[in-house]
């Protein structure tokens, strides 16, 4: 300003914004579960109300599917809760929870099949005793409803509900390109399906998936493995 007396100096201020603390509110009750337990929703939050992320220490124990978390085999996993944060909330500090899986009692294949081996076929429905086992069926009429079926997708997807309550019974996928060549593509031990809806304890509904886009010929079979009673 001009004859007022003042100088016309000026002077310059400097405002910091800081982002604002946040936590996470976790946690699991009760942590022990038994393999082929339906699915838990966990439900982590953050003060900011921002979405909480989980992950687990041991998948093949306990895997992590958005917030729904599956119980897949014997032992222990630390699932992680955190809050990364954003232009407004610095990170969370990470929260933790262990959960324990123990192995669930079932009835075992000699009990449910007597008399039969694993390639017994005494109903005519063309599908093994094991196989009927694995999947929940028995020997007196056609399991054909429950054998694995294909999701849709961009990607090759096998779906089975499998039995988890014997610890002697394994599954996998096999893969091949060329039958009259053998099964010697991926093995796929699978992943929980996000949808264990009408599955009964003891099982759990599996998804076996490949990217079979190089070959438009590529095929899957589901084979299940009984260790012998003998096997420690």
């Amino acid at each position: 300003l001009e004859g007022d007396g003042r100088d016309g100096s000026t002077a310059d201020a400097t405002i910091t914004f800081q982002k604002a603390a946040q936590s996470i509110t976790f946690g699991i009750s009760p942590s022990n579960f038994t393999t082929g337990s339906s699915p838990l929703t966990m439900t982590g939050s953050s003060s900011s109300g921002l979405t909480v992320n989980y992950a687990s220490s041991e998948p093949s124990v306990a895997s992590v599917n958005g917030s729904m978390l599956s119980f897949n085999s014997n032992g222990s996993a630390v699932i992680t809760a955190s809050q990364p944060g954003d232009e407004n909330y610095s990170a969370a500090t990470d929260v933790t929870a262990t959960v324990i899986v123990t192995q669930a009692s079932g009835s075992s294949f000699e009990s449910l099949f007597p008399g039969q081996n694993e390639t017994s076929d005494s109903d005519h429905d063309g599908i093994p005793a094991l196989a009927e086992y694995g999947l929940g069926g028995n020997s007196s009429g056609s399991d054909h409803e429950l054998l694995p079926y294909l999701e849709p997708g961009s990607r090759l997807s096998l779906v089975a509900v499998v039995r988890t309550n014997d610890q002697r019974l394994s599954n996998h996928v096999q893969v091949s390109t060329n039958i009259a060549a053998g099964w010697s593509g991926a093995s796929l031990t699978g992943t929980p399906h996000t949808n264990q809806a009408g599955v009964s304890a003891g099982f759990q509904r599996r998804i076996y998936t490949i990217d079979a886009s190089a070959n438009p010929e590529t095929f899957m079979r589901l084979r299940f493995t009984l260790q012998p009673t003998n096997t420690p």
